[in-house]
């Protein structure tokens, strides 16, 4: 199960803030608790704490524990999985056309070298062609004296897939990422094909990752379905999905399917299955799961 409970307070025309709290104990990748345990209570942790300053009618900055501002297409969660609320500061631009973010965020804190910062700027467009509407652009994403770092005492800090040498992070990470989201709608039925790339600079080899994937929607209904490639060293593992190969999120390849179905205004369902398969032993991972979610 999962749940989450979010405030928001308009402490001036111009100044918002957000509380959100989440089950799930300190996973970055997940906010679901397991049950179990003979029925003991279950953790409550602060998901999101931020701040927003409107300071222009087009741009905001965000301080504090946030929903990602990195915009992401389709289902793609190569890089970030959905839950990731990121911890720093983010300024924002946002028109119809254009859409672009500067952030930085504090990954690890380190007492005998540099602390892991991330720096991640993105820019982007949105196009209409007659009837379609495309999403395009990039960012890069580089993760400062990420290399050395330990894998192991940082709290959430995990490879996950990534190559170590001595429990220390092998390669740093300057990831490039390029996307592209074309959908369009017709009457009850909508589409979505889109593709993400990554890239990253600090790896001579294993370093590329892609994810296409579509999602139509009929009505009540809809189906997604998305085919990813990472190679171990293509991002950083322990902030991708973590629903796809045990103990791996980079270092695999493979497909999801999610069909869902909105019982009511507040209600909905969704069925997924995953098939992943980690590239340096070829074990194959299957994966089933059934969601039903209540908004109040």
């Amino acid at each position: 199960m999962r749940a989450r409970l979010q405030a928001k307070s308009e402490i001036s025309e111009d100044l918002t803030a957000t509380a959100r709290l989440a089950s799930g104990g300190t996973s970055v990748t997940s906010t679901n608790q397991t049950l179990g345990d003979g029925g003991s209570n279950k953790e409550i942790s602060i998901d999101v704490f931020s701040v927003d300053w409107k300071f222009n009618p087009n741009a905001t900055l965000t301080l504090g524990k946030m929903k990602n501002p990195i915009h992401t297409v389709g289902s793609s969660d190569m890089v970030f999985d959905s839950d990731v609320t990121p911890e720093g500061l983010s300024v924002g631009y946002k028109t119809d056309m254009f859409f672009a973010s500067l952030s930085q965020f504090w990954i690890a804190n380190e007492s005998t070298k540099s602390d892991v910062l991330l720096y991640a700027p993105q820019a982007g467009v949105n196009l209409n062609a007659g009837p379609l509407k495309v999403t395009a652009g990039a960012g890069w994403y580089n993760f400062s004296s990420i290399q050395g770092t330990s894998v192991s005492g940082n709290g959430e800090i995990e490879a996950k897939g990534n190559s170590t040498t001595s429990n220390t992070y092998t390669f740093g990470y300057k990831v490039l990422n390029a996307f592209v989201d074309v959908g369009g709608k017709a009457g009850d039925f909508g589409y979505n094909v889109y593709f993400d790339y990554i890239k990253n600079g600090e790896a001579q080899t294993k370093d590329t990752g892609w994810l296409a994937g579509t999602k139509i929607s009929w009505k009540k209904f809809s189906l997604t379905y998305d085919y990813r490639w990472s190679e171990n060293d293509a991002t950083v593992g322990f902030l991708p999905d973590g629903d796809t190969a045990g103990s791996v999120n980079v270092g695999l390849y493979g497909h999801r399917t999610k069909l869902g179905y909105k019982l009511g205004k507040n209600v909905s369902t969704e069925a997924a299955y995953y098939a992943h398969t980690i590239m340096s032993t070829k074990k194959h991972y299957d994966k089933y799961q059934l969601n039903v979610v209540f908004k109040f």
